[in-house]
This record gives C-alpha cells, structure tokens and sequence, in this order.
C-alpha cells in the first residue's frame, strides 16, 4: 500500500527547482533540540509514538510523507513534523500521551522546492538550501531566508530516497 503523500501543485518548473502550490495540512509537531542529528531521533520517536498507539485512543494513525523538519544550522532547537493523513479528523483527534506535542494546520502557501535524493546529511541540505537561495536570487523571486526539510522515506529504504529543501515565497502570485 502507498503512502499518503502531502498535496501539492506545480505551477512552474525551472531548471534547478519548481514552485509549488500547497494547500492547507493538519500537522502533529515536537520541539526538538539538540541540532540536525540529534533532533531526528528525538523528534521521529515522539511523534512516531503518537501515530503508532500512543494517544488517548491507543488508536494508530496512517504514516504519510514527508517528515517536516524546520531546524536551522546555527540554532540549537526547531520542530519536526508529521503530515496528518487528509481523512483525519484535526478536530476529534485523540490526545497525545505526551505533552510534548502539538496540533497545527498550515495556511496555504507558495514554496521553491528542490529535491534531491540519497541520505541526507546536514551538509547535504545547507549546500541544496544555498543552492536553491542563490537559484532563487539569480530569478528575482523574493524569499525567505529559511528552509523546511522534507524526507520522504523510511531509513530502511535504500535505494530511491527523495528528501527536498522547501523555501517560502510569501510574495509569490502564479500566473494564469
């Protein structure tokens, strides 16, 4: 069975990245601390608990792509997230056993998205984010100084792995 994946429409192509349109998406999140290695962890097995039986229900949740991880290369905490499958209920979900986490639902938004595939080091995603900035600069598109990281596989998957670098574009219009 394929996994749920977070909506999206492309509504331009560029070389070296596309700009998506995303709707609204009801997310769990945790803070995490500790910089990039540190917070995939701890973030993934907070929220992984959740999802797998650890809420007031003992109900399990479908997992779905990508992982959101919003942690920056010089501040010490930030926040990793799983996108709630589109049937959930935001409003009758079942409480977390931990306190740690939190209910979100994201306003619609533009974003440049490169992707790219492998695993993904902290390395990896400041030399995609730098390159998708200065991508973005050479267009004239203002942005965001401030990524998101999606992941989109399980880490037992080998082969085939998608991870992108998400830059808001807060002042970006598609053109009919």
């Amino acid at each position: 069975m394929a996994t749920e994946q977070r909506s999206y429409r492309v509504v331009q192509k560029e070389p070296e990245f596309e700009i998506r349109f995303y709707p609204p998406a009801g997310l769990a999140s945790v803070q995490v601390s500790g910089g990039y290695e540190a917070a995939r962890g701890e973030g993934f097995n907070e929220l992984a608990g959740y999802i797998f039986g650890g809420n007031s229900e003992d109900r399990k949740i479908a997992m779905t792509a990508p992982v959101i991880m919003d942690i920056q290369p010089d501040v010490p905490e930030g926040t990793m997230s799983f996108v709630m499958p589109s049937s959930f209920d935001m409003d009758s979900r079942p409480a977390p056993r931990s306190n740690r986490i939190f209910f979100q639902t994201t306003e619609p938004v533009y974003a440049a998205v490169v992707a790219f595939g492998g695993y993904a080091s902290k390395e990896d995603l400041e030399k995609h984010k730098a390159d998708l900035l200065g991508a973005l600069d050479r267009k004239g598109i203002k942005h965001g100084e401030q990524a998101e990281f999606y992941f989109y596989d399980p880490p037992y998957k080998f082969l085939g792995r998608r991870n992108e670098v998400v830059v808001l574009l807060p002042d970006f219009t598609a053109q009919p």
